[in-house]
């Protein structure tokens, strides 16, 4: 019988033996993680030669969930053959997407049973030899040289003299309610300092655990997403006879290559125990401990460089980052649960806002402040990256009413634009004082002109397309930022956008056709609200970059309602959207400094 919490313990006969005295000979090789399941993997591939003679293999479908068949560490016993010299193959892999899905990590190892004692081998899948598979005759293998294996990161012999593996006990494997819960361990981690020349870096004071932080893969929690490392094990890191600390070489291979953000560290606690092989993290897929649940904003995509603005999409979120360096914007996207983020171009000029249509086609506007004629509008869909209007001044933000491209030209004397799909030229609607973001439907086009810094010379505007009038709807105003059309019932019925002035305001006017109502106030005393998004289920949610908080009020509310908080403690958080289950938002982080983030919290019941 196959027990769930004690994972996937199973006795195998490698060959038939006879009766004897002697201490039968056991292997008990141990399989664990250091990455979040089911996200990363929900499956586990086990298979055991023996002389090149199939003894054993299965899948292990399901991790992480209610329905997996058993929980991490998992151990699966070997059982001496006749002969102790006979050679037996362990592999272990690694997928997500079930059996058929995508191939993530593989280990292999060839060894023999030890003669007359049970003795351990820890096989764990680790985040540093993710993507270094290949699938070979049908099967799952990692792509290092005949004979050889990844070993954190790096291929390393294959072959393991089972003379070195320690005797088997229980409490090596795993100790029952002891884990590390990445999560909230690393929720005030601290950038270490790597040596690029042998990837050792000085001991911190004090007692510390090291993980990696990377874009989305491992544990996600509310300032990042981590994959925790095994202290002073070949697996992790080691401290060295001169007290620095050793990382495996392939993690400072990883960071050059952007796989890896940094290397973070983490102090011991009382709660946060020292993560040794015997540790295992915490989670829904652990027999140590499920660890807290974090019902808070967790971390979609981290070590983001000022990310700009957010998009839902079909299957996923979509957002666009500026770089903290000129020539380093990136457009991206990342399934609704997170896991590793798809890079959707690579071009570097600064992206600067984007839309996704309903059949998955990206639009975003792209400019570089140091070369104002190269801007364009870009496109992206099953065909490719292609820029569809070019050498554009300074575009920036955009929008979609199903059948015309809206931008903004944020520059002063700017202007409104629009292009129908297949155009590559657009068309002038009305100059703006830098017009900044915009919105549309199939009657009009809206936009917030910003103004000058620290002046109430900005105001919002719509243009009508059907009579081609331009009507002011708020002048006077100081730095009016986002704005957003209520369209849940089907046609424009509200605009409401953000205000800089006085701390900063939440407005809204009534839009009935052609006609406007009064401009009302919805939330006043506010910190530099940025962001504004309309959801059906009848609210309207907006992020504040001052405080960093993400706020909403029912969509007809007045400034004597007090908001409700959804989410505090975050980064400059700029744009948000929402859909049926969750909120979404964008930080856009410290200047000059990889720490942006996409965001998700769980939708108030």
């Amino acid at each position: 019988m196959v027990s769930r919490h004690l994972g996937l313990t199973a006795l195998l006969a490698l060959l038939a033996t006879g009766c004897t005295e002697d201490p039968i000979g056991q292997l008990v090789v141990a399989v664990q993680t250091d990455v979040h399941l089911p996200k990363d993997i929900d499956t586990i591939r086990i298979e055991v030669t023996s002389e090149g003679v199939p003894k054993f293999r299965n899948d292990y479908e399901r991790l992480g969930t209610e329905e997996a068949p058993f929980l991490l560490p998992g151990t699966i016993t070997l059982v001496a053959s006749d002969n102790p010299g006979d050679v037996v193959r362990t592999i272990v892999s690694g997928r997500t997407g079930g059996s058929e899905g995508k191939l993530r990590m593989v280990r292999e190892v060839v060894t023999t049973v030890p003669e007359g004692r049970s003795a351990t081998l820890q096989l764990p899948l680790q985040y540093l030899c993710d993507d270094q598979v290949k699938i070979e005759d049908g099967e799952a293998r990692d792509d290092c040289p005949e004979g050889q294996t990844c070993l954190a990161g790096t291929c390393a012999d294959e072959a393991l003299d089972a003379s070195t593996l320690p005797d088997y006990a229980p409490e090596d494997v795993y100790t029952e309610g002891l884990c590390l819960d990445v999560a909230v361990c690393f929720n005030t981690a601290t950038v270490v300092e790597l040596d690029p020349s042998d990837c050792s870096l000085a001991a911190p004071a004090g007692t510390v655990n090291f993980a990696l932080q990377t874009e989305g893969d491992g544990i996600c929690g509310a300032i990042g997403c981590f994959v925790a490392l095994d202290a002073e094990s070949a697996l992790g890191w080691q401290t060295r006879d001169d007290g620095r600390i050793q990382m495996p070489p392939a993690v400072c291979t990883q960071i050059d290559e952007g796989r890896i953000v940094n290397v973070v560290a983490a102090p011991v606690t009382d709660v946060c125990p020292f993560k040794e092989v015997r540790v295992p993290t915490c989670g829904p897929w652990s027999a140590a401990g499920s660890g807290e649940l974090l019902t808070g904003p967790i971390t979609l995509a981290g070590g983001q460089s000022q990310p700009v603005s957010v998009k839902v999409g079909p299957g996923a979120i979509y957002w666009a980052s500026a770089g903290t360096f000129s020539g380093e914007g990136t457009v991206k996207s990342i399934d609704y649960l997170g896991g590793k983020p798809t890079l959707e171009s690579t071009n570097p000029v600064p992206p600067r806002d984007l839309v996704v249509t309903s059949d998955g086609t990206l639009f975003w506007t792209r400019a570089d402040d140091t070369m104002p004629t190269s801007g364009a509008i870009v496109r992206k869909d099953g065909g490719g990256e292609m820029d569809v209007i070019a050498n554009l001044n300074l575009p920036e933000g955009l929008a979609f009413n199903g059948s015309q491209l809206f931008w903004t030209e944020f520059a002063p004397g700017g202007g409104v634009y629009r292009a129908p799909l297949g155009s590559t030229m657009g068309v002038l609607l009305t100059t703006g004082n830098y017009p900044v973001r915009v919105s549309a439907d199939e009657d009009a086009v809206y936009w917030t002109n910003e103004g000058s810094a620290g002046q109430s010379d900005g105001s919002v505007q719509r243009y009508d397309l059907g009579t081609n009038t331009l009507e002011t709807i708020a002048d006077l105003v100081e730095t009016p930022r986002g704005l957003t059309l209520d369209r849940t019932s089907g046609n424009t019925t509200a605009l409401y956008w953000t205000v800089f002035r006085d701390g900063g305001s939440l407005m809204r006017v009534a839009v009935n056709g052609g006609t406007l109502g009064a401009v009302t106030e919805v939330a006043s005393s506010l910190s530099f609200p940025n962001g504004v998004a309309i959801h059906e289920d009848g609210f309207v949610y907006w992020c504040n970059r001052g405080d960093g908080t993400i706020m909403r009020l029912p969509k007809d509310a007045n400034a004597s309602m007090t908001p409700e908080t959804l989410a505090s403690g975050q980064r400059s958080p700029s744009a948000v959207v929402i859909d049926d289950t969750s909120i979404y938002w964008i930080n856009e982080g410290s200047a000059g400094q990889e720490n942006g983030a996409v965001m998700r919290v769980a939708k108030p019941l």
